[in-house]
Parts: C-alpha cells; structure tokens; sequence
C-alpha cells in the first residue's frame, strides 16, 4: 500500500509541475488534463482497493474520494487554473495524512498503550476531525511517557502543532477573518491561535468568562515552546540542547490537553 501512495504522490507531484507552467486563468492544454486523468485512474483502479484492506480511517479515505472524484469533473469541462491547483494541494496533504495512517498502523507506536483517559478520547476524535493532528499528539503523548529521551522538543512541538492543525480545521482563516469585529494583531497576517478559539467557542455562545482560561492556555502553550524552537539556534552544543526537561514538556502538555478538550467537547 504505502508504495503505491507515494508513488501516486509523485504523479501529484508531476501534475503541479505541469500547472505551475500555465499562464492563462483556465486549464485548456491536453497534456495536464490527461495528467489528472491518470491521477485518478491510478487512485481508484490500484491504489484504493489497498487502502481499503487496511485499517484507514474512513473519514479519511471519503474526503480523498471526494477530491479525486472532483478532479475528474474538472478534466471535463473548463475549468479555472486555481481549481485544478487547490484540488493538487488538498490531494496532495490528504495522501501524506494516509502515508502517516499506514506507517502508524505499521508501526509499535500504534499498539502503544495511552496510559491517560482524556488522551486517548482527544486522539480517537482527532483522528475523525484532523487525522495528522492525532498523529502529533499521540506521538507526543507516547514520547512524553518514556524517561529515556535525550531532548524534549520534539514532543513540545508536536503538542503545539497537533492544536495549530486543529484549530486550522474548526476555524479556517477566511471564516474567522469574516467574523464581525475581527481585527489581525499587530505585525500578523493571519488570525492566531488565540483568535481562532475564541471564533470556535464564541460560535457556541460561550461567554468572555469561559474564553479566557482557554486563550490563556494557549498562550502557555505559545510561549513555552517557541522558548525550546528558539534555543535550538541560540545554543552551539549538545550538551546545553538536552537540558529542555520533560516537567516543561509536561506543563505544555497539561495546557494543550485542557484547550482540546474544550474545543473537541471532550468531558
């Protein structure tokens, strides 16, 4: 399975070769219709049947059904350049989060015992809502319950990006730009953490007194591990990149933990 992925992967890879040399608005050339005709042709005919004799979330595998299916229909009418390269793009992540399913389902980091119950509700509903989200935080979890690490920021950063990629999911940032009142902070072009929260929370009616704790988590969160990302270019040896201690990692892991599980409603 995972061969045929990345090797589907590659002809992705071809196809936004191809689109990225077109100057007009609407794709009219025959070579790079035919391109994401054999894309598709591939996927459904070799590639689809050996994602369905594996354990793949079905979430998953139904959102990339859908982008194929909607490249097709591209091929056959005309069809605006942005189109086929969103559908490229989408496609493109959507068959990196199923290389990462199957090398994790491959994998002893899948059979590893989640020691925490809320842990292992917030992976279960990741895997649903934003597949490589669930990847970063059990790996992350999985990492944080051994003691035999020789630095830590790898699983801080895998915290703080498994809530980047799902606030990304319940808050995109056009929809979040569009919400009445929304102004960008100073010096940033798009909505932060913080602001994407409070966007999924206010939509469940939630009041400023319920916002808050969960913004200032995520601050915690912000500031610890740009602290640890930081270092790495700010200290010159190994002997001073180890010292990232795992009660840090654990604070950020608290933080990350009580923000998902509001934001996924997890009790």
């Amino acid at each position: 399975m995972l061969e045929g992925v990345r090797e589907l992967q590659a002809e992705v890879l071809s196809l936004n070769g191809l689109l990225k040399k077109i100057k007009t608005t609407q794709v009219g050339q025959k070579r790079p219709k035919e391109s994401a005709q054999a894309v598709v042709d591939d996927y459904f005919r070799s590639v689809r049947p050996s994602i369905s004799n594996n354990q793949i979330d079905n979430q998953v595998v139904l959102e990339l059904d859908n982008l194929m299916q909607s490249l097709l229909e591209a091929t056959h009418k005309r069809t605006s350049l942005s189109i086929y390269k969103s559908l490229a793009n989408k496609i493109k992540k959507s068959l990196i989060n199923i290389e990462k399913l199957a090398l994790l389902e491959n994998s002893d980091i899948g059979k590893t015992n989640i020691k925490n119950d809320s842990d292992s509700s917030i992976i279960q509903t990741l895997k649903m809502v934003c597949p490589s989200a669930a990847l970063s935080y059990e790996q992350a979890t999985i990492d944080l319950q051994s003691n035999e690490r020789l630095s830590w920021r790898g699983p801080a950063t895998d915290y703080r990006e498994a809530l980047r990629e799902c606030l990304d999911t319940l808050a995109p940032d056009v929809d979040v730009m569009a919400a009445d009142g929304f102004k960008l902070e100073k010096n940033i072009s798009k909505p932060t953490m913080k602001q994407k929260a409070q966007f999924i929370l206010k939509k469940r009616k939630q009041t400023r007194n319920a916002i808050k704790p969960v913004q200032d988590s995520i601050a915690v969160v912000e500031e610890s591990v740009g602290a640890f990302v930081r270092s790495v270019y700010t200290r010159a040896s190994i002997s001073t990149h180890t010292p990232t201690n795992k009660s840090e990692v654990t604070r950020v892991r608290d933080q990350v933990r009580t923000v998902l599980c509001e934001l996924l409603e997890i009790a």
